[in-house]
């Protein structure tokens, strides 16, 4: 298995609602350990997370399926890379199409996912 392998299940997690509307300089994020809770520019503020396996939907409808998570009221997206996909044979890489892992994040971070 190449080193990087499957990533063993890589987190990536991705806030699906963009702060990029909000140019503030005063944002925060506090870890309270004492009240077991984060705070977010002082609010506590709780992640609603879910998966989204980009290489099991077309990419066509990556960015129905993430408003469909920002519907659903979740705020934050893991996923694993399947290395496999990427790395289909040792030293051959692929990063188009379904493996196109830089749109899917771009996707999920911006507003911005549009297709060509």
């Amino acid at each position: 298995m190449h080193w990087i392998g499957v990533c063993c299940f890589w987190s990536l997690f991705v806030f699906v609602f963009s702060d990029a509307h909000n140019s503030t300089n005063n944002r925060t994020f506090i870890v309270d350990y004492e009240k077991n809770e984060f705070l977010k520019d002082g609010e506590v503020f709780r992640y609603v997370s879910g998966d989204l396996h980009y290489f099991r939907i077309p990419k066509s409808y990556w960015k129905d399926r993430i408003q469909k998570i920002k519907a659903a009221g979740l705020n934050a997206i893991t996923t694993y890379v399947e290395w496999s996909l990427h790395e289909p044979f040792p030293g051959t890489y692929n990063f188009e199409g379904m493996a196109d892992l830089e749109y899917s994040s771009n996707c999920s971070k911006t507003k911005a996912c549009t297709y060509s």
